[in-house]
């Protein structure tokens, strides 16, 4: 038992595990591993399959070498995040391990995989690398924020002021090239 209590759990595991089955063909129907993970998902590394899915979906533009500060060969990262919603007028989602302990930022551009429990979707946001270098030079901190107007239903910052984009679909994030 956790000690927290836990915020849209099921709801982000159930959404990335269709992500999975709808994107990546090692999941196909009929596969053992499609039955393992849809039995018991807790049982795999949902993070990691969903940047193995996006290299999947990249269309061979670069693959997955989970490497030093990048996810991907052309030196973009993968990231999962949630929507915090919160009464007052302070929503946001928090993408974690931007920057190191040790003071160093991912390299390229960070691809966002964000839970939305408001409309109980996943939303897809990439943080082009001089946004991430802009957002990141003013603090210290290792999260990048994302933050959520409640009255547009959207995220406003860093969409419109860090010339970040958000997509449609997955696929849509995932064949974006890393700038």
């Amino acid at each position: 038992m956790a000690y927290y209590e836990r915020t849209n759990t099921d709801l982000r595991t159930r959404l990335l595990v269709d992500l999975i089955l709808e994107n990546n063909p090692k999941f196909a129907e009929g596969t053992q591993l499609r039955n393992a993970l849809v039995e018991h998902p807790n049982f795999f590394n949902l993070h990691h399959l969903v940047e193995d899915t996006m290299a999947v979906c990249s269309g061979g533009q670069y693959e997955f070498n989970d490497g030093i500060h990048e996810d991907f060969t052309d030196e973009s990262e993968c990231k999962t995040g949630t929507l915090y919603v919160y009464e007052n007028d302070t929503s946001f989602a928090e993408i974690s391990s931007v920057r190191s302990k040790s003071g160093v930022l991912k390299k390229g551009a960070i691809r966002c995989v964000v839970l939305n429990p408001v409309f109980e979707k996943l939303q897809f946001i990439l943080v082009p690398k001089a946004s991430v270098l802009s957002m990141m030079s003013k603090n210290k901190k290792t999260s990048l924020c994302l933050t959520w107007n409640k009255n547009q239903q959207r995220f406003t910052a860093p969409i419109d002021k860090h010339g970040c984009i958000e997509y449609n679909s997955f696929k849509e994030l995932a064949m974006e090239a890393n700038h």
